[in-house]
């Protein structure tokens, strides 16, 4: 195995222009695997797309500049000078003063948490000692990376954002975050940091179209911080070393084809969904 790499402060577009396997290709072996050669052969060029402002998605830029007001603090200022949608002659468009609004009263009730929350939650932000942390280790022959949100002497924490009213376990599952998780876990383990415990921290975002800027400045943002159950990284673990045995299975035999698409697959509605038919 060679030397476990510890970075602070690389740079978005230098990590993920990396060729080494992180947990986004990992997530897409289960169901797109044909699409990773593709990625991999262009994955600088896609870097340099998700970080530059005009080919991103809304989501995208939101979520970037709700981890810099929570992570990075002291960039929220740049990150809403590159990220708030802008007109073509470079001035905020009406989009980009709400998203502005948006994110300057994420600061204020971020910062408002790190001062005088005495629960939990203002207390996780507060022990932050290391954020946006790069780790790249080898595996079985296999070059892999983790970007780490945050963590502490011994807890991990992950940012993220989610639409308001949608439900915070089904978002996990769906977008298989448990293995993302155990993914960071697992380079975090490679770099001896010893974290016991998996913290995510969500913060609810919700149509800003239905709010003047000056309504969302002054608009409470939910903000969650849960406590990942190890059963949850367990599982995380178990099927993240079966997406890396299949991973490592495609790479070497330079075959990238899902199998499941030559079956025939059967589509019915869930129970509920029958309303005029009785068995």
């Amino acid at each position: 195995m060679t030397d476990v790499k510890v970075i602070q402060g690389m740079s978005n577009l230098e990590y993920h222009s990396n060729q080494a396997l992180g947990s986004t290709t990992l997530k897409k072996i289960e169901n797109n695997s044909m699409e990773i050669p593709h990625d991999m052969k262009y994955r600088e060029i896609h870097a340099k797309n998700s970080s530059y402002p005009d080919t991103m998605s809304a989501g995208l830029r939101m979520g970037q500049m709700i981890h810099t007001a929570i992570l990075e603090p002291d960039n929220i200022d740049a990150d809403l000078e590159k990220y708030c949608k802008r007109n073509k002659n470079g001035s905020l468009s009406a989009v980009g003063i709400k998203e502005h609004a948006f994110i300057q009263a994420l600061t204020s009730q971020i910062q408002d948490l790190k001062k005088n929350d005495s629960s939990t939650r203002g207390e996780f932000l507060r022990s932050l000692i290391h954020t946006e942390t790069s780790i790249f280790w080898e595996q079985d022959g296999i070059e892999c990376k983790a970007r780490l949100d945050g963590y502490t002497k011994r807890a991990m924490g992950e940012v993220k954002s989610i639409r308001s009213g949608a439900n915070y376990i089904t978002e996990t599952e769906c977008r298989n975050y448990h293995v993302q998780l155990a993914w960071y876990m697992i380079g975090a383990e490679q770099a001896k940091l010893n974290l016991e415990t998996v913290y995510m921290f969500w913060v609810e975002t919700y149509g800003l179209t239905d709010y003047s800027p000056d309504e969302i400045l002054e608009k409470p943002i939910k903000m969650k911080l849960f406590e990942v159950m190890p059963k949850t990284i367990s599982e995380g673990y178990a099927k993240a070393q079966h997406l890396f045995e299949r991973y490592k299975s495609c790479k070497e035999k330079n075959d990238w084809f899902d199998k499941q698409l030559d079956e025939i697959g059967s589509l019915e509605l869930r129970p509920f969904a029958f309303q005029f038919i009785k068995d």
